[in-house]
């Protein structure tokens, strides 16, 4: 017997390419113009009366360099201001459209850190997208993914996401950033620099 084997077609469009592998786990919708957002994705399950919902950024970012651990990618850090004001998780990905790959990030974690940088002072950021968070082909949600929106679920219920957007704010009011005490104190006057 005979069997013909056919090569997977690639795709060379990296929105094509994306916008296929989540909707075999989520309903997909692209988002026409410059948002900070590419697509806002549904999900539901069989199991769970209530959804859950994501964006996804991959327009906008240039690759700056590449090793074996992960991917850096700059992007415009008013796309990522505008990911603060969102009520769901935007995760950040990159697609190896030559691979068929396609890597993501949840970028809070290292934008916690960094929360100074994004200040509208400064045009861009670098972020790292690990290599070992492939987003794979399936009919549920990865759990790893699933995890990050309810640990952004926190931070949104807490305040911690607001607080943040608040504090990006100030910075971004300031000429400069000091983790020094610039109040002086006399007995006679208060100097605040």
């Amino acid at each position: 017997m005979l069997v013909e084997m056919k090569a997977v077609p690639t795709m060379e469009n990296p929105s094509t390419l994306i916008s296929a592998r989540l909707s075999e786990f989520c309903t997909v919708n692209e988002l026409q113009g410059n948002y900070g957002i590419d697509f806002f994705c549904s999900c539901f399950s069989g199991k769970a009366a209530e959804g859950r919902e994501f964006f996804v950024q991959y327009k906008d970012t240039k690759k700056v360099s590449e090793d074996e651990e992960s991917i850096s990618l700059e992007l415009k850090t008013a796309s990522v201001r505008r990911w603060f004001k969102k009520r769901s998780i935007t995760f950040l990905v990159y697609a190896d459209s030559e691979k068929g790959l396609i890597y993501w990030v949840d970028p809070f974690v290292q934008l916690f850190e960094r929360i100074k940088e994004l200040s509208k002072k400064q045009d861009t950021i670098v972020l790292l997208v690990p290599k070992r968070n492939q987003l794979q082909g399936g009919k549920e949600v990865p759990a790893a993914m699933l995890k990050r929106m309810n640990r952004f679920d926190h931070f949104l219920f807490t305040g911690v996401i607001e607080r943040t957007s608040m504090d990006m704010e100030n910075f971004s009011k300031e000429d400069y950033f000091s983790d020094e005490l610039i109040v002086e104190e006399d007995e006679n006057t208060l100097d605040i620099s």
